[in-house]
């Protein structure tokens, strides 16, 4: 679940998003917050957030949220062109896409089990989660 901030709230963990290799500053991250594989495979985050890309310096950018205790995974695409969706060429992405603490090194369309990209939120700490954009 998503928690507000609070200065003595050590019942949430604040996430650290740092999303790397960036290639422009034109339109926004996207990313998708889910708790388990069964809402990844679905599509249905528990929480859809933006990071703008204003301050991308040397392909980067970084946003926080506060969530409860828990496994997650993060899964984000560069929507370049702000329509809220991936686009595709012929077969192959045109926006980047990446997930927490993983990158998706292989030229494959299939995407990773959650359990490849999934982060522990732990209660009254910060945890620092990177992304690194692939682009086919």
């Amino acid at each position: 679940m998503l928690f507000t901030p609070s200065n003595h709230n050590t019942d949430v963990c604040k996430v650290v998003i740092k999303v790397t290799g960036i290639r422009s500053n034109a339109g926004d991250i996207k990313y998708g917050v889910y708790p388990n594989q069964k809402s990844f495979e679905d599509d249905k985050p528990m929480l859809e957030k933006a990071i703008g890309k204003a301050n991308i310096k040397d392909g980067t950018v970084q946003g926080d949220i506060y969530l409860t205790p828990g496994q997650y995974g993060i899964a984000l695409v560069d929507d370049e062109n702000n329509n809220g969706k991936m686009d595709f060429g012929f077969i192959l992405p045109d926006e980047g896409f990446g997930f927490s603490n993983y990158y998706h090194s292989s030229f494959s369309l299939s995407r990773p089990p959650l359990k490849k990209f999934a982060f522990t939120a732990i209660a009254g700490q910060t945890v620092y989660v990177t992304c690194k954009v692939k682009y086919m």
